[in-house]
């Protein structure tokens, strides 16, 4: 119904194992590892059976926070190997990402850049989450043309993203805006007539 639709096939995303998954992730790490890599596995054959080529794979979610994503750096590495082993050898076109927390968190842009050198061609793209987000003037900002990360590059963190994908470490990689929510402090508010809370 979606290739009907003219859209493109979803994105799954590979997140929130249990939390004696997590348990498992402190204690043994690599047994974390094969865990999720079975669980993945079914989604890849579910997609085989279904005959559902998804057009991206998210591994976990805001792998930079201890509040999404519970493991350490070289087990979320692990996470993304064990990602694109799995489902690139059916789906080579499928594109394997992963999402940042930018601000608050003091050390992304430093994180990202370590993700990205770590995980190498594993990783085909990174979502930037930012909250509360480029919500000054969302109805001015001009997308007529623009790829997102154009039109949002005066904002911070976004221009830092839109350097580095023009001249930097996000250049070959495809890059998303897959967060952007704004305060929504009473009904009256303004920020309600955007839809976000």
């Amino acid at each position: 119904a979606m290739k009907e639709a003219g859209l493109d096939a979803a994105t799954i995303v590979l997140f929130t194992p249990a939390d004696w998954m997590y348990e498992e992730a402190k204690t043994n790490p690599q047994q974390f590892v094969e865990l999720y890599g079975r669980y993945a596995e079914g989604v890849a054959e579910l997609c085989r059976k279904t005959t559902v080529v998804p057009s991206r794979v998210q591994v976990m979610n805001e792998v930079n926070t201890q509040f999404q994503t519970k493991v350490g750096f070289e087990t979320t590495i692990a996470l993304i190997q064990k990602t694109a082993e799995i489902f690139k050898k059916d789906f080579p076109e499928t594109k394997i990402i992963t999402t940042v927390l930018t601000e608050p968190v003091k050390d992304w842009r430093e994180y990202t850049t370590k993700l990205l050198k770590s995980a190498g061609s594993n990783l085909d793209g990174v979502g930037f989450d930012y909250y509360p987000g480029s919500y000054e003037y969302p109805a001015n900002i001009p997308f007529v043309g623009k790829k997102p990360y154009e039109a949002f590059a005066g904002k911070t963190p976004y221009s830092w993203i839109a350097e580095e994908k023009h001249h930097g470490i996000l250049k070959e990689k495809e890059v998303m805006l897959t967060e952007i929510g704004v305060p929504a402090l009473s009904p009256e508010s303004k920020f309600q007539q955007f839809g976000y809370d």
